[in-house]
């Protein structure tokens, strides 16, 4: 989970409330754009562990009696929990209702490639960090997990040197004997402007770790190119991905290297 200076400097304090929980006492602060974003049916907050001395990032679910969404944040607990590796973050702990996590102080890559332009000064850069996130998607997969949501603004780049991580695993699903468990999501599930062609076109049979390497391929396209494969409001994004119906990015971004535009 993400801390970034426009989300400390919004944050406005609403209440501290001392709550008494499996990572010991700890001070909650609640606050305004907690994080820069809301989630659908999910409170994100930054918690300070008193007796550790160190602040780590919880999601709360608000509905615990909606069943169908408290079981696809118990499947997200549970298979980000699965992963250890440095491109993973952390799961410290989790319950029924929340989950905790490490607090990754840095911005999104969506904020790095605006603060990073023109993007051919800073190729090298960008494709270190898709090599790393590449890196850590490959450990997923090796555990048959599908993240299905791999974009820009999930991917966070840490103040550390080389701290790339991927997060928001509230999408991802188990591949077991070559199928995905979509119970508690469905097969047209993501970001309309990556989403992959057979996600758009809710054939549940074709996803699989396949999905999330078109994701990575079109990350690559948003960094060559400046925009996403499918551009737009949400239904003619998904439209477009089901149709694949798009630009070439070779006329996109003639300059950009042609062995990347392959990639892509």
């Amino acid at each position: 989970m993400l801390e970034t200076d426009a989300s400390r400097a919004c944050g406005q304090i609403l209440q501290v409330d001392v709550v008494e929980g499996p990572l010991l006492t700890r001070v909650v602060l609640e606050t305004l754009l907690l994080l820069g974003r809301r989630l659908v049916g999910v409170e994100e907050r930054v918690e300070h562990l008193l007796l550790l001395g160190r602040e780590v990032a919880v999601k709360v679910l608000r509905d615990v009696n909606d069943v169908k969404l408290r079981a696809a944040f118990v499947d997200e607990a549970r298979l980000a929990a699965a992963l250890d590796h440095p491109g993973c973050v952390p799961i410290h702990d989790a319950g029924a209702d929340f989950l905790v996590m490490r607090l990754v102080r840095g911005q999104t890559f969506s904020a790095w490639l605006v603060h990073h332009q023109p993007i051919a000064a800073h190729l090298a850069d960008a494709i270190e960090i898709l090599i790393a996130v590449t890196d850590a998607v490959g450990h997923a997969h090796a555990h048959d997990i599908v993240h299905r949501d791999l974009k820009p603004g999930n991917i966070l780049i840490g103040e550390g040197p080389g701290e790339v991580m991927v997060a928001d695993w509230g999408l991802a699903v188990r591949v077991v004997d070559g199928h995905v468990n979509l119970e508690s999501t469905g097969a047209c599930a993501g970001t309309p402007s990556y989403l992959p062609p057979e996600a758009a076109r809710g054939q549940a049979e074709l996803l699989g770790t396949a999905s999330d390497v078109f994701l990575l391929g079109a990350i690559l396209h948003r960094v060559l190119s400046g925009r996403p494969p499918w551009p737009g409001k949400a239904t003619e994004a998904v439209r477009a991905a089901a149709q694949y119906d798009r630009i070439p990015l070779a006329q996109l971004a003639p300059d950009a290297p042609a062995a990347l535009v392959a990639l892509a």
